[in-house]
């Protein structure tokens, strides 16, 4: 993972001055159209959930769509960097979106385009101009995003007795799953009790040690928590060291946020492409962090995704390595700029 990480952010540095050139948003749309295409027909399942968001190489599995993440980041950094008008960067960043959306669907990975989604909405918002345009498209987005989760609802009270009786065609065969999917979390999370022993029984366990843990930890040894070193690894974390050490770490992700927006903001006037790269990354890391948080504690549906620093996983790690690399390197280019800028006031300041 660690080396990964290091190619990762050695090819960043050496091309990032190309993301300025609009004809790289074409590259990393394209990249990551071909990683669902290819995922489609050759992705493997090694969990057993239905999600095919994996390669195998010689005995190792890799989620390429945790690679979708950094794609993403760089297309938005080329597109919003470019002299494009607007409207054709919000009718190319949709397209993006919308790729994400149906790749996806057809490798059933809703958990990883929750993030991307999260990820094209803050990036919109904070590096588009002000305007009217941006506006409407922000809150017909949200709209729709309601809308959808409305249809999900009723695609899944339509179509359960047709799956039970078996006479699902080719079309809703692929609906069924995804609205079933969707249903069945936000259903868990309203009450974990209906299905205490199925769906809703790793809820159930974290609830009993976010009961008994207290600030320092679990004292009676209850151990029985599924998945704690992935989907519950905060959960674990409370039942092995208290709501102290969880305090802790969200105050470091706090920082991971306010630190990375910082960043970004420095690089604003000086190096535009970078700064939407900082702050993409950490949109990535805080966002995600959040919402596995949430869905642990039984706040939000849980997405099934690991918490940055916390969860075991070689390709995840991969990539939460990358960020880190490429926001420190990006934090000491700040700090470069900042240092720059004192010296030339105070040379003007003298000259005066």
């Amino acid at each position: 993972s660690l080396l990964i990480s290091i190619a990762i952010v050695g090819i960043y540095i050496l091309f990032r001055n190309l993301l300025k050139k609009p004809w790289m948003s074409i590259l990393f749309f394209f990249l990551s159209t071909s990683i669902y295409i290819y995922l489609y027909f050759y992705g493997i399942d090694p969990n057993g959930y239905g999600t095919t968001a994996w390669i195998a190489i010689r005995g190792y599995t890799l989620q390429l769509t945790d690679f979708t993440k950094i794609l993403a980041v760089f297309f938005y950094s080329s597109l919003l960097s470019s002299r494009l008008k607007d409207s054709h960067i919000l009718i190319y960043s949709t397209t993006f979106f919308f790729v994400n959306l149906v790749g996806s669907i057809f490798i059933h990975e809703l958990g990883s385009f929750f993030i991307l989604y999260f990820l094209h909405l803050a990036l919109l918002f904070i590096f588009m101009k002000r305007s009217k345009t941006k506006r409407i498209y922000l809150i017909t987005v949200f709209s729709l995003t309601l809308f959808a989760l409305a249809t999900v609802f009723f695609l899944y009270r339509y179509l359960r007795p047709i799956a039970e009786s078996g006479q699902l065609n080719s079309f809703t065969s692929i609906l069924y799953p995804i609205a079933k999917k969707v249903y069945m979390r936000f259903s868990i999370t309203a009450n974990i009790e209906s299905d205490p022993l199925g769906a809703g029984y790793q809820l159930m366990q974290g609830r009993k040690i976010l009961w008994i843990s207290g600030l320092f930890g679990n004292t009676i040894n209850f151990s029985a928590l599924p998945v704690p070193e992935s989907d519950m690894a905060f959960v674990a974390l409370i039942n092995g060291f208290g709501f102290s050490f969880a305090f802790l770490a969200l105050l470091f992700f706090l920082r991971i946020m306010l630190r990375g927006s910082e960043v970004s903001r420095k690089l604003t006037q000086y190096a535009f492409s970078d700064a939407i790269v900082a702050y993409g990354f950490t949109i990535l890391l805080f966002a995600q962090a959040l919402l596995v948080i949430f869905g642990s504690c039984n706040i939000l549906p849980l997405a099934g995704l690991p918490i940055p620093f916390l969860s075991r996983g070689g390709t995840y790690q991969a990539i939460v390595f990358t960020f880190s690399g490429i926001l420190l390197f990006l934090s000491t280019i700040s700090h470069k700029v900042e240092r720059k800028n004192i010296q030339h006031t105070i040379a003007e300041e003298t000259n005066e």
